[in-house]
């Protein structure tokens, strides 16, 4: 049987994955779950020639190569041929007269690719499939009974929901597609509705199970990545991008008002980063998330990178760091650090290549025209932008609308731009009495009015 699919040549080399592809595409089309290809010309005329012929009384003249075609254009557009109780009980009929299961087989693939929970088709066309299914007329048809009698696959309303829990707590996600028959690349697409039904349905679930507590998190995120990933690991992006929003919205808002434990902030964190993209840098990506959602993903990566921070100067000559990491971490744990980057000399820029590999993640600029063992600390407090120069260097303040103010998050500064036009500066006397840390606090207390008391600091 021929099946469309081009094999490469045996001289050409072929990846492990695009040979499971393929197989997987043969394993899906030997299963009968592949489209009528026509064209949207043949289509339009096919759905047209049913319609006509059914306001007519005519639909015996339709010949049987149209109604083998026919479940092409039951959704096509919509759901109007779908809706037609003659389309629909003549061409069951003409299925088991002619004794065809690979009619039926075309019509499920055709409901699973066009599904839309949203607007409800016609009952009569799935009870009459439900019905032909139960019959046990064709043996060929008995595993999609099965997988109606344990996931309600062609139930509307809550096929969805039982097929996303299932593809949520399976062994693996490629075991329970192997189950369901909805296996292949040709149903792993965008274009394929229903498996994308099922995936929203398993994402709201994510978010209340996350939320609750009431169950591990560390597997519902592996099982979320390995879902959301895309079929072609090398691809960027994510399985469904239509969803990004309601995956990054389930990932990070049941985090709202707790912390989850670090290798499951790292799972998610890595994951969104890699699939999504940077929000410090890449913010057109996150336009369709919830903005409490990259808060606080933003959150955690300044965290991230106030602890590297901190952690490459302990290896730097910088006497006070244990100071500064008391203080600025204080602010940071009462969420009034919003943004945070750093900016290195070429000495603590060496130290950090170095380390780069112990420390996932790090990303800094370069400090171009300072001396090579100072680094910055780049900030955003309240409404300001701040600069917590190292080595004897000054703490600056800037009102981020300022012209003068920094902007975070470039390749390389010069150290002029990063302490000219400043509105209040301190220098770093008294680390061991609190006497600059007493000063800082007090000028972001009267300016913002963030309180953050000595015992927190000292």
């Amino acid at each position: 049987q021929r099946t469309g699919l081009r094999f490469p040549s045996l001289r050409t080399s072929v990846d492990s994955e695009r040979l499971t592809r393929i197989v997987q595409d043969l394993r899906g089309r030997a299963s009968g779950m592949d489209a009528v290809l026509l064209s949207d010309v043949d289509r339009e005329l096919l759905r047209n020639r049913l319609i006509n012929a059914a306001n007519s009384g005519t639909l015996d003249s339709i010949k049987a190569r149209d109604w083998s075609r026919s479940p092409s254009v039951f959704w096509y557009r919509d759901a109007t041929v779908a809706g037609v109780e003659e389309i629909v009980e003549g061409f069951f009929r003409r299925a088991i007269l002619r004794r065809s299961p690979r009619w039926i087989l075309r019509l499920i693939y055709e409901y699973l690719a066009n599904f839309d929970r949203s607007s409800l088709p016609p009952s009569a066309i799935l009870d009459r499939l439900r019905q032909t299914l139960e019959s046990g007329r064709w043996q060929a048809l008995d595993i999609w009974k099965e997988r109606q009698r344990k996931w309600s696959i062609f139930d509307q309303i809550n096929g969805p929901s039982s097929v996303g829990d299932y593809l949520m707590t399976a062994t693996s996600v490629d075991s329970a597609f192997e189950a369901l028959g909805l296996t292949g690349s040709i149903v792993h697409g965008p274009e394929f509705q229903f498996l994308a039904a099922c995936y929203v349905s398993a994402m709201q679930s994510v978010r209340e199970d996350l939320k609750t507590g009431q169950r591990s998190p560390s597997p519902i995120v592996d099982r979320v990545i390995k879902w959301s990933s895309p079929v072609v690991k090398a691809s960027p992006g994510v399985r469904y991008h239509k969803h990004i929003g309601l995956l990054a919205n389930s990932l990070l808002l049941p985090w709202a008002s707790r912390t989850p434990e670090p290798s499951v902030k790292e799972q998610i964190k890595r994951f969104l980063i890699h699939r999504v993209g940077d929000p410090r840098i890449q913010r057109g990506a996150w336009q369709p998330v919830d903005p409490a959602a990259t808060a606080i993903l933003l959150h955690w990566l300044t965290g991230d990178t106030l602890r590297q921070f901190f952690d490459i100067l302990s290896r730097t000559a910088d006497e006070i760091w244990v100071y500064r990491k008391k203080f600025w971490m204080a602010f940071y744990e009462i969420g009034a650090i919003t943004d945070a980057y750093f900016a290195l000399g070429r000495s603590a820029e060496v130290l950090a290549q170095r380390v780069r590999q112990n420390i996932p993640g790090l990303s800094y600029a370069s400090l171009v025209g300072a001396q090579p063992d100072q680094s910055v600390l780049i900030m955003r407090l309240a409404d300001f932008t701040i600069a917590e120069w190292t080595h004897d260097g000054k703490c600056r303040f800037w009102i981020s609308s300022m012209n003068s103010a920094p902007r975070l998050y470039q390749k390389s500064y010069v150290a002029g731009d990063l302490r000219n036009g400043a509105e209040f500066e301190q220098a770093h006397h008294g680390s061991s009495t609190g006497a600059w840390q007493s000063k800082i606090a007090e000028h972001i207390r009267k300016r913002s009015g963030i309180y953050v008391p000595q015992s927190a600091w000292r």
